[in-house]
């Protein structure tokens, strides 16, 4: 029997995979459940509850090391933009890029976020080149000076002859209290 290759190999898949095998969550649980499907109900019931807190030992066991696994993309997207800092950008349009200066030229587009070296879609963490392209596209808006100078604004009268007062502001009676804290020496 054979299958196409898109529904076995990750680089082949085009959606977003992660850890799930099914996209029927009946099919997944009645495959857990072949044999105490068989049971009587409170066998079956106890069976499912069994199965339950083994997987979620599991799962606890995996979250301990999932920080670790945090802490190593963090690494690894710090080490791509150190090395993305020597590339050259060339812009094709708004959101399409062309990188040089790296083993291979890569064209990045942040709309569709794929890139030609393929680590970006591939990980879908972004590769070298993306971080780069982001990096570029949340700074590169201008900011534009004022074209009129100050002496040529038009400022309505009413504006100019109001008198700004600051804001009311009211004190409490007495002294202002400070807090002194005794220390253990004071205190003996």
């Amino acid at each position: 029997m054979e299958t196409d290759v898109k529904k076995w190999a990750r680089c082949q898949f085009h959606g977003y995979r992660y850890d799930i095998r099914t996209n029927n969550p009946a099919e997944s649980i009645n495959s857990a459940l072949h044999l105490p499907r068989e049971f009587p109900v409170i066998p079956l019931l106890d069976s499912i509850r069994e199965m339950l807190t083994r997987w979620f030992f599991k799962r606890k066991k995996l979250i301990k090391h999932t920080h670790r696994l945090t802490i190593d993309v963090e690494e690894k997207i710090d080490m791509r933009i150190e090395k993305g800092k020597t590339f050259g950008v060339y812009p094709v349009t708004d959101s399409q890029l062309l990188f040089k200066g790296d083993t291979i030229d890569c064209f990045v587009d942040l709309e569709k976020r794929t890139c030609s070296c393929g680590k970006y879609d591939l990980l879908k963490i972004p590769c070298r080149h993306a971080i780069k392209a982001a990096w570029r596209e949340a700074y590169q808006e201008s900011i534009n000076p004022i074209s009129v100078p100050e002496d040529g604004w038009s400022v309505p009268q009413v504006v100019e002859n109001s008198e700004v007062l600051p804001p009311e502001k009211r004190r409490s009676l007495g002294r202002n209290r400070k807090h002194i804290y005794e220390t253990v020496e004071d205190k003996i």
